[in-house]
């Protein structure tokens, strides 16, 4: 019996030396901890620094108004594992803002050199910090999906994509509504102004666009160039919006019976009178239609997803002032 109590006199000892090995650690890890706040971290992110200069940096690349600090704050820890993510994938070789200031150095001065000796580079010859800081973590992020996706961490089978685009077919599949259009166009002349306005104060005043418009499809003239019957519809909408913004964002924010005035994009010595008879909505894209763009935005999604997983778990100290 003496012999059993003895046993358990040494077990308490162990316990406790134990639980003083962890207190020591905890006042240790608690010790370097302050020793960070007074090099001046704003944060620390999984024992990686952030100096004020760095979320300075970040503040003016990404920051919003009406941000709060805590949101700024987490913002810019998920920067911070995204380079640390990239650094253990091998994309960089730094997470510090000293690393990050010594790779802009050596970009700019690899930029002067190919300049220099008659070259060409990709965008400016010279970055500053902020343009750099933004290019950095786009590379990242264009640099790990890959990685992830192999890896199978970023899950791009038939399902997922799948139940993506029915959960987001406003945002990513909603083809271009139908929208007929009748349009007269008028020379920018003496003439051809007057003849506009003339025409806007007929509508003004509550004339039938329809008649008005039969009338000028049967009198071209040179300050009247010429109507036009224009249906826009999910075939011809990227053409238009690429070579005829005007017009196509004009289209699109009429509703019918509506009419406006705009510069003709095709033709700089023209405007044109743009009038709404009609408009439909498109409906969906199939997702083999919108596959590409349900892609781009499901691996941008489940990335930022899996940065916010890597947040949940980081061990992240925030300096109380």
């Amino acid at each position: 019996m003496l012999g059993k109590k003895r046993r358990n006199y040494k077990r308490l000892i162990a316990f406790a030396a134990a639980g003083l090995l962890m207190l020591a650690c905890a006042l240790a890890a608690v010790y370097s901890i302050r020793e960070r706040w007074n090099s001046k971290f704003v944060e620390i992110v999984n024992n990686y620094g952030v100096t004020p200069q760095e979320f300075e940096i970040w503040s003016r690349a990404y920051a919003k108004e009406g941000d709060t600090l805590q949101n700024n704050l987490k913002a810019m820890a998920l920067v911070k594992l995204t380079q640390i993510e990239g650094r253990r994938a091998g994309l960089i070789e730094f997470v510090d803002y000293e690393g990050f200031l010594e790779s802009l150095a050596l970009e700019n001065e690899r930029r002067a050199q190919i300049v220099n000796s008659g070259g060409v580079v990709y965008g400016v010859t010279e970055f500053d910090e902020i343009n750099y800081y933004t290019y950095m973590i786009s590379n990242l992020r264009f640099g790990l999906i890959p990685r992830l996706t192999d890896d199978g961490i970023i899950d791009m089978s038939d399902g997922p994509l799948r139940a993506f685009y029915d959960a987001h077919k406003d945002e990513y599949a909603l083809a271009q509504d139908i929208v007929e259009l009748n349009n007269i166009y008028f020379h920018i002349t003496e003439k051809g102004v007057a003849e506009l306005e003339a025409i806007e104060k007929r509508l003004e005043n509550g004339e039938d666009f329809s008649s008005i418009f039969l009338e000028c499809s049967a009198n071209a003239s040179e300050e009247l160039l010429y109507t036009e019957t224009l249906t826009i519809d999910e075939e011809n909408a990227y053409e238009l919006m690429k070579y005829e913004s005007t017009l196509f964002d004009a289209a699109n924010a009429l509703t019918p019976g509506e009419w406006t005035v705009i510069a003709d994009d095709m033709n700089g010595a023209c405007m044109l009178l743009v009038f709404c008879v009609n408009k439909a909505p498109g409906g969906y894209k199939t997702f083999e239609e919108a596959e590409a763009e349900i892609r781009q935005a499901y691996v941008n999604a489940a990335f930022d997803a899996y940065l916010e997983d890597l947040y949940e778990r980081a061990a992240i100290y925030v300096r109380p002032d």
